[in-house]
């Protein structure tokens, strides 16, 4: 220990440049355990799908004054409040995998977590909702069996699958909804793949397999558009939104580099401001809706990238 202190001590004191060339480049400083900038960004991402479940849907064809386009069309954006959520969960996820590869345990580790952290309260209110309430009730009060049969999507962590594969979403009465499950699916299913990866590939063959996935939901997103498939495939599918996950995974690959957090911080503001910028324009386009919310191409593009960068210099 004291000759490593020293051997640090003489690379700092020198003033041979060659000697400091040669001198092993320090490793980044590793993240906080807990990042208080993550509670603010989860905070807006649920304030932006509150903004967009309760706001009236445009009146189609009506006259609009700038300030209602600004607020109908502003409030179609809080689904970006869910692919923000997706980000985070790439951040963190690919975090804990990357800091925990080596160690004993990886696997075990890590899915033993996720379930207990997940599985209690979601089986739960499925339990409660299909096997409970229809117990103590009027039987097929709320068409039970029809609700029971096509909730094994729900039981297989499949909302998502199961609403493409119906063209519907999953409303079994009036109080009854189970739309929103859709979200955790994607993530489970980015639980189950994400894992072998990072243990099999290193950190530089991981930030390209992220290029890729970004490149390649998008690229599946604009044929499924141009191919006129219906608008929930696009939008609910697994392999359809893991750009927003592999976003959130570069990002935590970036941050464990070379440099750490002084490359992203670099760029962070302008990049968000520039994306602010283009948001604005975007909405008050008036090619807007089909663009973003019906086509769900491009979507995720705008400010993701800047927020997530804004938040490392946050975290720094």
């Amino acid at each position: 220990m004291a000759d490593t202190i020293a051997g640090q001590h003489d690379t700092r004191m020198t003033t041979d440049p060659a000697a400091v060339l040669d001198a092993p480049m320090r490793a980044p400083s590793p993240l906080r355990a807990h990042l208080p900038a993550l509670d603010g960004v989860r905070g807006v991402a649920i304030l932006l799908v509150l903004y967009a479940h309760f706001t009236a849907t445009e009146p189609a064809g009506a006259a609009l004054n700038v300030f209602e386009r600004i607020y109908f069309r502003s409030a179609q954006l809080g689904w970006w409040g869910v692919d923000l959520f997706f980000v985070l969960s790439g951040f963190l996820i690919t975090g804990i995998l990357y800091d925990a590869k080596g160690k004993e345990h990886y696997f075990r580790n890590f899915y033993m977590r996720r379930v207990l952290r997940i599985f209690p309260l979601y089986y739960g209110v499925l339990l409660l909702v299909f096997v409970v309430i229809p117990l103590a009730r009027t039987p097929h009060s709320l068409d039970d069996q029809t609700a029971v049969h096509s909730s094994l999507w729900l039981w297989c962590y499949a909302a998502n699958i199961g609403m493409c594969v119906h063209d519907a979403v999953m409303n079994y009465s009036h109080t009854l909804e189970f739309n929103h499950f859709w979200s955790l699916a994607v993530e489970e299913h980015f639980y189950f793949v994400w894992p072998l990866l990072v243990h099999a590939f290193g950190r530089q063959s991981l930030v390209r397999i992220c290029g890729a996935i970004i490149v390649g939901a998008l690229g599946l997103r604009w044929m499924m558009l141009e191919l006129d498939i219906h608008w929930m495939k696009r939008f609910f599918l697994t392999p359809c939104r893991m750009d927003a996950l592999a976003m959130g995974a570069l990002l935590a690959l970036l941050v464990r580099g070379d440099y750490g957090l002084a490359r992203l911080v670099k760029g962070a503001r302008w990049i968000a401001m520039v994306g602010g910028l283009i948001l604005g324009g975007v909405i008050l386009s008036n090619a807007y809706p089909e663009a973003l919310c019906g086509g769900k191409v491009w979507d995720t593009y705008f400010l993701l990238p800047g927020l997530d960068l804004t938040l490392s210099s946050r975290t720094g």
